[in-house]
C-alpha cells in the first residue's frame, strides 16, 4: 500500500519509537499499554511524516482507521524492523493492531483527545503547533499569567529567575511535547489539521 519512499520514512520513525522506549530484539513481550502507545505513536508519525490523504483519498470516513491500521501492520512487517525488535513483539503489535473495532475505538479517542489538545495549542489558528506557542503557554501557566498570581506579572516587581527558569523549563517541556510525545520527530512544529 505504502510507496517506497513513505515506506522508508515511516519505517525510521517507527525505529525512532521503538528506540526512545528502548525496546530491543531481547524485549519479547509488551504490555497491552505499551502496544497501545506504540501504535499511538505510530499512527501519529504516518500522519505527520507523509502525506495519509493519498492513501485515504475515496475512502469512507468509517473506514480510514482501518486503513491507517493496515498502514501500521504494514510497516510492522517491514524487513528493517526485524534487526531491531524481535519478531514475538512485532507478531504482537500486528495482532493488536488486527483488532479493527478495539482500534477503531482507540484510534477515534485518540484522535478526538489529539484533535482538542492541538487545537488549543495553535495560538496562532495556522494549523500548525510549534515549539514556541507550545513553550508560550507553559510560561504562561508557570507564571499564572492569566490569573496574575505572580509578582512577575505586577508592574515594577518582577524578579529575574521567575521568567528565565519558566522560559527554560518551558522550552525543554516544549521541545519534548512536540518532537518526541506528538512525535514531531526532526521538525518544531506538528501540523494539526
Amino acid at each position: 500500500m505504502f510507496n517506497e519512499e513513505d515506506k522508508k520514512k515511516i519505517t525510521t520513525a517507527t525505529i525512532k519509537i521503538f528506540k526512545t522506549y528502548e525496546i530491543t530484539k531481547e524485549i519479547k513481550e509488551l504490555t497491552p499499554e505499551i502496544c497501545i502507545t506504540i501504535i499511538n505513536e505510530i499512527v501519529e508519525c504516518v500522519k505527520s511524516t507523509i502525506d495519509v490523504t493519498v492513501y485515504l483519498k475515496n475512502v469512507e470516513p468509517s473506514n480510514k482507521p482501518g486503513v491507517i491500521l493496515e498502514l501500521i501492520v504494514e510497516v510492522l512487517s517491514s524487513p528493517e524492523l526485524e534487526n531491531e525488535v524481535s519478531p514475538e513483539v512485532q507478531e504482537q503489535l500486528r495482532n493488536i493492531s488486527s483488532n479493527a473495532e478495539a482500534m477503531n475505538i482507540i484510534l477515534k479517542l485518540v484522535n478526538y483527545l489529539n484533535g482538542k489538545l492541538l487545537e488549543s495549542l495553535d495560538n496562532d489558528g495556522d494549523g500548525r503547533v510549534t515549539v514556541e506557542e507550545v513553550q508560550a503557554d507553559i510560561v504562561d501557566c508557570l507564571l499564572c499569567k492569566k490569573k496574575g498570581c505572580c509578582a512577575c506579572y505586577k508592574e515594577g516587581e518582577c524578579c529575574s529567575c521567575c521568567p528565565a527558569f519558566s522560559n527554560k523549563v518551558g522550552e525543554a517541556l516544549a521541545k519534548f511535547f512536540v518532537k518526541v510525545i506528538c512525535c514531531g520527530c526532526d521538525k518544531n512544529y506538528i501540523t494539526r489539521k
